[in-house]
């Protein structure tokens, strides 16, 4: 095997920072994380970085039962993504096909989810316009937050009547049309500070920004519960299920690759009321 040719090559911190760097887009919460997984891993197997075998890995598995399915799915992704990038560099030469990732039961703790009085209370405990908005859209259209943030202006078609259609870009590189209501579209349009390939919501510099945001929202509102950008995805679900939307439609509108996940979000009693469309001021 023909090795990476650098004098740092035996130098396992300098290889977990290039690493880190190949994966900029994480937020440092993130890569302090990868590091922490990667180390315990590191200790665990008790050899040198690039003298560890496929055996160590399987090992290093096994002994992930202690924790969460969760953890411990990510402590190992963590490991199998270090070694899949020296791999990329000639570093090491482990066949990571033979470690299997653990298959994780989805479920949606029906209890956590936010209520349409919750919703309704996040938005009114908004002092700033435009994070207002922000959090309405993440609720009306059920997009991902990333997906959100990277919404531009030209991504935005008008319709007839007012409205119109965000073609948004999720996991995959798919591309699916989310409906923006005539109320929605209109109150983006009021912040319009260009067009073309400018950020829809430049206002918000990143994931972190947005979590900080809905917090602050959601303490304001005193909502006893786990709030996140992401809960407004769900709760959309939710509360789309229980008002008549079919799962076929919300998995189009969600950009799920599989009903079964939409699926989570039905309530066990399946109840159904009349079909409306789902309102925010």
């Amino acid at each position: 095997m023909k090795k990476h040719q650098t004098k740092n090559f035996g130098d396992v911190d300098y290889w977990l920072a290039e690493w880190l760097k190949s994966s900029r887009r994480a937020s440092p919460n993130t890569h302090e994380a990868y590091i922490r997984d990667v180390g315990r891993f590191l200790a665990t197997a008790s050899k040198p970085f690039d003298q560890v075998a496929v055996t160590n890995i399987l090992e290093y598995q096994s002994s992930l039962s202690e924790f969460a399915p969760k953890t411990a799915a990510r402590k190992l992704a963590s490991v199998r993504s270090f070694y899949r990038f020296l791999n990329n560099r000639e570093v090491t030469n482990l066949n990571l096909a033979r470690i299997e990732s653990p298959k994780i039961q989805q479920t949606v703790d029906h209890d956590k989810l936010l209520t349409e009085k919750e919703v309704a209370a996040l938005v009114a405990a908004a002092t700033n316009d435009q994070h207002r908005l922000f959090v309405r859209f993440l609720y009306l259209t059920a997009v991902r937050v990333s997906e959100a943030l990277a919404l531009r202006w030209r991504d935005i078609t008008p319709l007839g009547c007012g409205s119109a259609e965000a073609h948004i870009i999720g996991k995959g590189n798919k591309r699916r049309d989310v409906f923006l209501p005539s109320e929605l579209f209109l109150s983006i349009g009021l912040f319009a500070s260009g067009g073309g390939d400018e950020l829809v919501f430049s206002f918000i510099k990143n994931r972190l920004h947005a979590l900080r945001i809905v917090q602050g929202m959601a303490k304001a509102a005193k909502i006893d519960k786990s709030v996140t950008p992401h809960s407004l995805r769900h709760a959309h679900i939710s509360h789309a299920l229980k008002n008549g939307a079919t799962i076929a439609e919300l998995r189009d509108q969600a950009g799920h690759a599989n009903v079964s996940t939409t699926s989570l979000y039905a309530h066990s009693d399946n109840t159904r009321a009349t079909a409306t469309r789902l309102k925010v001021q």
